[in-house]
């Protein structure tokens, strides 16, 4: 994604190839170490689902949050996503990516020159941040003590391929 973002002409989207999250792993782990202990008093949890918010709707603050599932319906669809039986009140703030956020925030004014120069940089942005996320949960993983349940991870509105389950890094 990096490449093909590079490889379009440049727009203020570039910023997100060198952007990392900085939110630390031991921070995500505690979220959702939190989550797991606390949901488990009520409920059986057999999956655990986090969505980045709706970055490009809401440019302004990029969280995350967990929702508890009690039955893992597989992966051939992703109907049941909003079928959770619970979820984390609080929402995990992601840092690192304000540059990136900024950038969207003002998607209005650069998007709306004619024939929109930018979108093939806007498409790649979008999806690099998305992995980024993923990546930001599959990092803290192993830090994670609670967490021996499957982990899926998506974005707001982005389903279907980009639904992916975290795992731990193989050696």
């Amino acid at each position: 994604l990096v490449e093909s973002l590079r490889a379009t002409p440049w727009s203020p989207y570039h910023i997100a190839c060198d952007l990392v999250i900085e939110t630390p792993p031991k921070t995500v782990a505690a979220y959702f170490d939190s989550f797991l202990a606390e949901t488990r008093r009520q409920h059986r949890v057999a999956l655990v689902y986090s969505e980045l918010n709706g970055f490009t709707i809401n440019p302004d603050r990029w969280y995350c949050g967990a929702c508890g599932f009690d039955e893992d319906h597989g992966r051939d669809s992703d109907d049941w996503l909003g079928d959770f039986n619970t979820y984390a009140k609080e929402r995990l703030v992601i840092q690192g990516l304000e540059p990136l956020q900024q950038v969207f925030a003002d998607a209005e004014v650069l998007d709306r020159r004619e024939n929109d120069e930018f979108e093939d940089a806007r498409d790649f942005a979008e999806r690099l941040v998305v992995v980024k996320f993923q990546r930001m949960l599959q990092d803290a993983l192993p830090l994670m003590r609670n967490m021996d349940v499957p982990l899926l991870a998506a974005a707001q509105d982005w389903y279907g391929d980009y639904v992916v389950e975290i795992r731990r890094a193989t050696e």
